[in-house]
């Protein structure tokens, strides 16, 4: 998920409370398609969390999308719903 984030352009995180919380310091508004795929293995939470921040990623000259794969049990996994209610509110996701 941290590497998720910082492909993302949220490069400044740190860990408080003997390493129980996590922040995470935003870019700005300035997130941007990564250059390559984000691979999230079988995290299927930090999917559905990271679907929904991909449709914020402005694209560069190498990408104009985000794409996150994983293995083939986060094909299995429903995320129907979550998908239909971005495109909803105007998200664009293929």
């Amino acid at each position: 998920m941290l590497d998720a984030l910082q492909s993302l352009g949220c490069s400044r995180y740190h860990w408080e409370s003997d390493g129980s919380a996590l922040i995470v310091h935003g870019g700005a508004g300035k997130i941007t398609c990564p250059s390559s795929p984000i691979w999230l293995g079988n995290a299927g939470t930090a999917a559905r969390f990271l679907t929904a921040v991909a449709t914020l990623a402005a694209p560069t000259a190498e990408r104009t999308a985000t794409q996150l794969v994983g293995n083939a049990r986060m094909h299995e996994r429903p995320i129907r719903d979550l998908v239909a209610a971005l495109k909803a509110n105007g998200s664009y996701l293929f």
